[in-house]
């Protein structure tokens, strides 16, 4: 059904992928269906709005990014669904991140949002990005100087991709905070 869809919507010629740096993303995502009546489902998802996991049927899905029209769309690749033998959500994950570093095109890049694990993705896939969380913290990969007293460094120093930033209530700017 997606195939015919796919090939109705590139036959009408409306679609444009998006293009950055000579790359187009594939967004790639879980999302779930809620199912609060099903009996022996063995899945939950996590719902933002309820702050906790919810009775629901998992199912990962990639889309090429795009325009149609002048309206943002996302036109599904393929989905991925719950098997009976899966126990956890990330069985469905790993099968999402497998199936879409198959399907790439080598102009495509896979995006997938911070519930992904890094090192995962990293070795399924061949081309990605992967939003972090927004605490994340990272170290550089070589050791600072020793400055001459105390134990000598056994780890790179913090390094944070982002400033933290807080918005100011009164005049709308944002003020860097270290």
């Amino acid at each position: 059904m997606l195939d015919n869809w796919q090939q109705i919507v590139q036959r009408e010629g409306h679609f444009t992928p998006h293009c950055y740096a000579g790359f187009r993303p594939v967004a790639c995502d879980l999302t779930g269906f809620r199912r609060p009546q099903l009996q022996n489902n063995p899945a939950n998802h996590y719902v933002a709005e309820a702050g906790k996991a919810l009775p629901a049927i998992v199912v990962g899905i990639a889309a090429a990014v795009g325009t149609l029209g002048n309206k943002r769309f996302a036109l599904p690749r393929f989905l991925t669904r719950w098997q009976p033998g899966d126990t956890r959500e990330a069985h469905v994950q790993t099968r999402l991140i497998e199936q879409a570093g198959k399907t790439l095109a080598p102009e495509e890049v896979a995006v997938f949002d911070a519930g992904f694990s890094l090192t995962e993705v990293r070795s399924l896939t061949p081309r990605f990005v992967v939003r972090l969380a927004k605490n994340a913290t990272m170290r550089r990969n070589f050791l600072p100087e020793y400055k001459g007293q105390g134990c000598y460094p056994k780890y790179g120093e913090v390094v944070r991709p982002l400033a933290r930033s807080r918005s100011c209530p009164y005049n709308g700017v944002n003020s860097s905070v270290a």
